[in-house]
């Protein structure tokens, strides 16, 4: 079952309101390359979030919540990073 209202992907505030975090935080993530994917974007550039995106998030999310120093722990579960300057933590 989609989390989503439409198949174009949620808006960041869609996101924000769906995952519990500020689009603060959304913005903070992608930054520091923590999705899995880059965050698709619309013509105008506006962020989509895909459901699987929303999972990602909520997964950060609950790991935060647990005090786990999410790169560290990330890079040991061997998860990889959309952003090129992780490039360097693989293998």
């Amino acid at each position: 079952m989609s989390l989503l209202s439409t198949s174009a992907g949620a808006s960041i505030a869609e996101a924000a309101d769906a995952t519990g975090v500020s689009a603060h935080t959304l913005r903070s993530y992608e930054r520091a390359g923590l999705m899995l994917q880059p965050v698709d974007r619309t013509s105008s550039t506006h962020r989509r979030y895909s459901d699987a995106d929303l999972a990602w998030i909520r997964f950060l999310t609950r790991l935060r919540w647990t005090g786990v120093n999410r790169m560290p722990a990330l890079r040991e579960l061997g998860i990889g990073f959309a952003s090129p300057m992780f490039s360097s933590c693989a293998g």
